[in-house]
């Protein structure tokens, strides 16, 4: 039981620090000793990360395959008090897989699907990353909302302390030339 939650995690930890190929080594093998256990918080969310670290890579079909995979079996009715995490998680690495083939709606769907569940659950860490992914989903042409929702991200951030989540926000005004951040 431990052994995979393990290996998953460190493979999150591998993928944090942008080691996507270690990543997905130890999320495989994460989800293979998680199947065992039939635990399907482990295993989703070894999928997910999977899904996420194929997104990272730029390998958008193999990201379609999993992803698409867990949204099949998150469908189905389950104990919902273990449920949430994982499903905000695949929410939002939905909304970026579709953005990613040019669905932007159904993507944002997904999106504001995982920020309702963030809000919910009070999981302030999903919402700035469902915060985050939408803003990279808004059209260009609509620079308040993304500098709305990119603010809102950051606020969430900084009240967690998430110094690697902060960077990637930041980095995302920079790239995204919406506007200055304040430190």
């Amino acid at each position: 039981f431990w052994r995979p939650r393990f290996l998953n995690t460190l493979g999150w930890v591998h993928a944090e620090i942008g080691e996507f190929q270690d990543a997905v080594r130890l999320n495989k093998q994460s989800l293979e000793e998680a199947i065992s256990t039939g635990d399907p918080e482990i295993i989703h969310n070894a999928q997910i990360n999977l899904g996420e670290n194929y997104l990272a890579m730029g390998n958008v079909s193999e990201a379609k395959k999993v992803l698409e995979c867990v949204w099949k079996e998150v469908k189905k009715p389950g104990i919902s008090y273990t449920r949430w995490r994982y499903k905000t998680r695949l929410f939002i690495a939905m909304g970026e897989l579709y953005g990613r083939l040019g669905d932007n709606k159904k993507g944002l769907d997904f999106i504001r699907r995982a920020l309702n569940l963030a809000r919910k659950s009070g999981a302030k860490k999903h919402q700035a990353l469902a915060l985050l992914a939408k803003s990279q989903l808004l059209s260009h042409n609509r620079p308040g909302l993304i500098q709305k929702s990119l603010e809102n991200a950051h606020t969430l951030s900084l009240e967690m302390g998430t110094r690697l989540l902060t960077e990637k926000i930041r980095h995302t005004y920079k790239t995204m030339d919406a506007f200055e951040m304040d430190a």
